[in-house]
């Protein structure tokens, strides 16, 4: 979905550093920061298409079962770590 984006910036990135014959120092601080664009736009989107399938559909009640159940054993385990070593 996202990969041709930054992929063709990552290109262009290259691109560059061979115009510069490798001596471009700050290649991987450029790198780094489009990375870091890139993800939190990738963020931003998903977050946004969560609140609206929230929104329209409610909470997804399949998916907090397995977590509520994960957390219990958590929880329960925290409290007494010996019950693991004796099952």
């Amino acid at each position: 979905m996202y990969g041709d984006e930054t992929a063709s910036c990552c290109c262009t990135i290259s691109q560059t550093d061979l115009m510069m014959e490798g001596g471009w120092e700050s290649k991987s601080t450029y790198t780094f920061y489009l990375e870091l664009i890139t993800d939190v736009l990738h963020l931003f989107v998903y977050v946004i298409f969560f609140v609206i399938v929230f929104t329209n559909y409610g909470l997804p009640l399949h998916l907090v079962s397995p977590v509520h159940f994960d957390l219990a054993q958590h929880c329960s385990v925290t409290v007494n770590p010996n019950s693991v070593l004796e099952s």
